[in-house]
């Protein structure tokens, strides 16, 4: 069953692809990109939190339901495998 979008919904996506409707694989490289983007800002900040481990305990659990919830857009979506987290290119170690 596919839900039409309003024409405010409609404006605002055409607004972010230059004023044209997006083809269905640009909206998912967005998808994939965001995702990415969401892991790897994760996993940098694990890697500096703070040693309190009540911190810690919400930071696991955060970056656990995030991981379910790119596994689940993977399959249900885009229909992938996710690819494995990569080290952010940008970060100095």
């Amino acid at each position: 069953m596919k839900s039409k979008l309003t024409k405010k919904q409609r404006e605002k996506i055409m607004k972010q692809f230059g004023g044209r409707m997006p083809t269905k694989e640009e909206i998912f490289e967005k998808i994939k990109a965001s995702q990415e983007r969401m892991m790897q800002a994760l996993a940098g900040a694990a890697r500096t939190a703070p040693s309190d481990p009540e911190t810690r305990k919400q930071l696991l659990g955060v970056i656990e339901r995030a991981a379910t919830l790119r596994k689940k857009i993977y399959k249900q979506v885009i229909k992938e495998k996710p690819p494995k987290v990569k080290e952010n290119p940008n970060s100095t170690n």
